[in-house]
């Protein structure tokens, strides 16, 4: 309704369940969100490998944020982003700067694109992103990655390996980069109750 709508800050689009460029009504939504209240803040995380330009104009005319998740140039995007095609990405992005709008390149490092982080940098100031944030991920430091030592046993010095599944079928595995923060871990809460977040 739209008086509780005017009382919230910011909205966040995020694909848990699927990416939200592809859900029908999105442009609609937005266009309702922003025509009751003009100051929201409204954020939308996308691989960005979808639509077409005109969606993208809109969207930036709509002062929607995107978050373009981008692991990686044109060999490794598709390697943890499934599917995502690089030109395609390239093309949202350039389309959706040029109509104005403020994005932001994310970049999640792995073993495999962590030597391309300062060409994805330079890329994105060259096209006029916002913002280049670079992540690692604590997803890999869960027991079950560790790979098993002869004693049958978690092996925590190795190094995790997070699997990759498309159709229900493991097709691929990636690793941490070698330097992740903190390096290897053996769970969240021992590192949370170690002080050593940050």
């Amino acid at each position: 309704p739209p008086a509780l709508l005017r009382q919230l800050q910011r909205v966040l689009l995020c694909g848990n369940y699927g990416d939200p460029m592809w859900a029908p009504e999105l442009l609609e939504m937005v266009a309702r969100m922003r025509q009751e209240h003009r100051a929201l803040r409204i954020t939308m995380h996308t691989n960005g490998s979808g639509q077409g330009a005109g969606f993208w104009t809109e969207l930036a005319k709509l002062k929607v944020r995107v978050r373009f998740g981008i692991d990686g140039l044109e060999s490794t995007l598709a390697r943890y982003r499934r599917g995502a095609d690089f030109e395609a990405v390239m093309a949202s992005a350039e389309a959706f700067i040029g109509a104005g709008g403020r994005a932001t390149w994310q970049l999640i490092r792995f073993d495999h694109n962590a030597g391309e982080v300062e060409s994805a940098r330079h890329r994105a100031e060259v096209m006029g992103f916002a913002r280049f944030v670079v992540k690692d991920t604590q997803r890999f430091f869960k027991a079950r990655y560790y790979p098993l030592g002869p004693d049958g046993r978690r092996d925590y010095d190795g190094v995790p390996r997070l699997p990759v599944y498309e159709a229900g079928r493991r097709v691929d595995e990636l690793a941490p980069p070698p330097d992740a923060i903190g390096g290897p871990r053996r769970s969240f809460r021992k590192d949370r109750d170690a002080g050593t977040i940050r």
